[in-house]
């Protein structure tokens, strides 16, 4: 097939440098209309387009068998696999992607067929949410090849690519929300399938910036996509991909093994790309472990690399270094309630601040107060804390597991 490229729908024109490409309608993403395709029909329409006659481009003659020669759908069971690719043609024809000229009534796997591409879907507009999908997207040879690698996943992978894509025109970033829409699954498969390609190094993630809102709750902005092709420029260095990560990063379970702090086996986040908190910065504030200490500051400088980063990480060692503090003065604390309890009839003792002072019926009860009001604050930041945990287990790939 001639290399060729199209300046406008309809219009060919020949070129030698780039390779053979598919465009793809981007009202099949169009998830609350009838236009949305689902994994095997957007599959099957590449593969149809992908054999379009280099004289007009609108046309493809094929037949189901070589469809599924180049799928390999269901190789165990082929006659299912045909089916799904009859099954996607009609789908294709009834959503009015494609215009068929088959020779015969009933559609089989060896029935010729001609197919004409619909090219008023390139055209097409239809807004679903705050996204209005038109126009199409370039889909190449190697892209499909990459959806490929997992032949019972072509379709999702096919969509994914697609889509991120389509998005670096227009915006990278894409909440899991959307995700799930395009995907045609629920938010947390979404992440899954996310996540597994990310691994796979199929494509790029950049997490979103933490930012504190107006209530004082920390957030994250939306993930960025991009595919691996783009070289997109990482602000962290230590979110590596699948391949960075075998070349720059030792495993866990090695690292666990040669340090001498014995809270990490109970809480690796410092060694991990996951989530971490203030008890993860009390650690590296107080461990003796050079290990950890080169480990938490690479983790809290790669985080600290955004103002809303550092911000976090500021007030992480803020709570930190407040309970090394506390720490340090309990034994004080012990010893003047022990001196109290063996003489009660010393003069009182503000434990709080240490501090020898004569006690009236007033200063008792503002005393008493504010111990409540301190009581109250602790437990609202405990419920923070608590809500915060929360949060941060929900930021789908801020890092991953280190391999």
């Amino acid at each position: 097939m001639d290399k060729i490229t199209e300046s406008y729908i309809g219009e060919v024109e020949a070129v030698k440098d780039e390779p053979n490409y598919v465009i793809v309608p981007m009202v099949m993403f169009a998830y609350e209309s009838s236009k949305y395709v689902t994994e095997d029909e957007i599959a099957v329409y590449y593969e149809i387009v992908y054999h379009a006659s280099a004289r007009d481009v609108s046309m493809s003659h094929v037949n189901v068998e070589l469809l599924y020669a180049r799928l390999k759908w269901d190789a165990s069971t082929p006659s299912r696999g045909k089916k799904r690719i009859i099954d996607s043609i009609v789908a294709l024809k009834e959503k009015g992607y494609i215009v068929i000229e088959s020779h015969g009534e009933e559609i089989t796997a060896a029935t010729y067929l001609t197919i004409r591409i619909n090219k008023r879907v390139f055209k097409d507009r239809i807004v679903c949410g705050n996204t209005a999908y038109t126009g199409w997207t370039k889909i190449y040879e190697s892209e499909m090849n990459t959806a490929k690698t997992d032949r019972y996943k072509i379709g999702q992978r096919l969509k994914v690519l697609t889509y991120i894509k389509w998005r670096h025109n227009i915006n990278y970033s894409i909440c899991f929300e959307e995700w799930a829409n395009v995907l045609g699954a629920s938010p947390r498969t979404a992440k899954r399938i996310i996540k597994s390609l990310k691994e796979e190094g199929v494509i790029n993630v950049k997490s979103g910036e933490y930012y504190t809102d107006w209530n004082n709750n920390v957030r994250q902005e939306i993930n960025q996509f991009s595919l691996p092709e783009e070289k997109e420029e990482l602000d962290d260095d230590y979110k590596p991909t699948v391949t960075q990560r075998q070349r720059k990063m030792v495993s866990v379970a090695e690292l666990l093994t040669k340090t001498t702090d014995k809270r990490m086996v109970d809480r690796p986040e410092l060694f991990v790309y996951g989530d971490l908190s203030e008890e993860d910065m009390y650690i590296y504030l107080t461990t003796e472990c050079s290990i950890v200490k080169e480990w938490g500051k690479k983790r809290f400088d790669a985080i600290s690399k955004k103002p809303k980063g550092k911000e976090m990480v500021e007030n992480w060692e803020m709570k930190a270094k407040k309970r090394i503090e506390n720490e340090q003065q309990e034994p004080r604390r012990i010893q003047i309630e022990a001196v109290q309890k063996e003489n009660p009839t010393t003069v009182s003792v503000d434990v709080t601040n240490y501090t020898e002072q004569d006690e009236d019926a007033h200063t008792k009860a503002y005393r008493m107060a504010q111990a409540k009001r301190e009581e109250q604050e602790r437990i609202k930041r405990e419920e923070e804390n608590e809500r915060f945990r929360q949060e941060m287990l929900e930021l789908e790939d801020e890092y991953e597991e280190a391999i």
